[in-house]
């Protein structure tokens, strides 16, 4: 194996292949990344005396850092998305107590109301801080819908 993909001929189909070199792609992009970051490390070292396995040793440690402020950032917004939801259950089920009291009349005057104050009220997302993203997806559902299914591919947009 060389960098953790194995060699030729252990895919036995032609999606096999795609699959494998997609694998190499990333890997191999991985690998480069951590590269330039052990050789930024090594540059900017003041002393001048970091040798290979310490600025390896560093940027791994460096990495891993970086790999849990990432996963509490996303436990983070899960939690609050699961609040948001929790909440949004208990004022639904609150409601509904409440409209099991009242008459006919103002269920319809109350529901009318109180649809266009949930149309405002969004889902939290992951990609709330993240607008660009936002817009190129509208961009390319926009695109995409111009197609039928089947014809969707990386060129056809």
């Amino acid at each position: 194996k060389l960098l953790g993909v194995p060699p030729p001929g252990t895919y036995s189909s032609s999606s096999a292949t795609n699959t494998r070199m997609s694998n190499k792609s990333v890997l191999l992009d991985n690998a480069y990344n951590f590269a330039l970051k052990q050789f930024a490390l090594m540059k900017n070292d003041e002393s001048g005396k970091m040798t290979e396995q310490e600025s390896v040793n560093l940027l791994e440690d460096i990495l891993k850092k970086e790999q849990l402020d990432e996963r509490m950032q996303s436990r983070k917004v899960t939690d609050e998305i699961r609040d948001w939801r929790d909440n949004n259950a208990k004022q639904t089920e609150e409601g509904e107590a409440e409209d099991k009291g009242e008459t006919e009349e103002t269920k319809k005057t109350k529901g009318k109301s109180s649809g266009s104050a949930s149309a405002t009220v969004g889902l939290p997302s992951i990609l709330h801080s993240k607008p660009y993203t936002i817009t190129a997806l509208t961009t390319w559902s926009k695109r995409l819908a111009l197609l039928p299914y089947n014809q969707w591919s990386v060129g056809a947009v």
